[in-house]
């Protein structure tokens, strides 16, 4: 019985941001061209220390796939209040109102990405009479280059959730880019 009760305290305890709307998981082309080239790269390095070739694509091979794994776990997760972004260690959470577009010129190829201006992480503090205390604590702002997650993000959940506020979707320069 007490065993039970301790459950239903936890799961009154939990923090609920919102009904989940829309979970993304990084598009694969994205994690295989990211995973792609950091096999090959491990791969040469490999082989340029041990003069192997077998064993050097093994170990690249390998690399490349548990980088595939990981890379494909983390999650974007859009909710009716912000973005959670959750994988590895830990997730952030960051509020509609602290999202900006911002748009990266690579020569041809520009890119947008979203700024998190002011995002929390939850941390967990474990106890062993109770129930875990969670608690939200800011770090630093992220990037998140959004094109590796939804390619058409305007029309998508992010586009709609950005506009309810009032604001633009239309990319902005880069609030650290030196002015040339």
């Amino acid at each position: 019985m007490g065993r039970a009760s301790n459950r239903a305290q936890l799961r009154a305890s939990r923090v609920t941001l919102s009904g989940v709307n829309v979970i993304l998981r990084m598009r694969w082309l994205s994690v295989l061209g990211y995973c792609v080239c950091f096999a090959v790269i491990a791969t040469a390095l490999q082989y340029s220390s041990s003069g192997v070739l077998s064993d050097s694509l093994y170990f690249g091979v390998t690399l490349g796939v548990v980088l595939a794994a990981l890379t494909r776990w983390k999650t974007v997760t859009v909710l009716d209040e912000g973005l959670l972004v959750a994988g590895g260690y830990g997730g952030y959470f960051c509020q509609w109102s602290e999202v900006a577009v911002e748009r990266h010129q690579f020569g041809p190829l520009s890119l947008d990405q979203l700024r998190l201006r002011k995002p929390v992480r939850r941390y967990a503090r474990g106890s062993v009479t109770g129930p875990p205390e969670f608690t939200w604590r800011p770090i630093r702002s992220k990037r998140l280059f959004i094109g590796m997650w939804d390619r058409n993000w305007r029309a998508g959940p992010i586009g709609a959730a950005l506009t309810a506020p009032g604001a633009s979707l239309e990319g902005t320069a880069p609030t650290d880019a030196v002015a040339t």
